[in-house]
């Protein structure tokens, strides 16, 4: 449990991450793909992670 716990925290700094550089992007008017690229993989994993909860 404990162990779910931490790659829970792991993915959440993940996905924030991924909002800053996405909104940075927005502000540049740049599309960033690494953004998007990342914000979906940690997406899945959270969906996988509930899954196994």
């Amino acid at each position: 449990m404990k162990k779910n716990f931490l790659k829970l925290k792991q993915n959440f700094f993940l996905i924030e991450e991924a909002l800053k550089s996405h909104i940075f992007s927005l502000n540049t008017q740049f599309y960033d793909k690494r953004a998007y690229l990342l914000f979906s993989r940690t997406n899945a994993q959270l969906k996988e992670m509930f899954e196994i909860m």
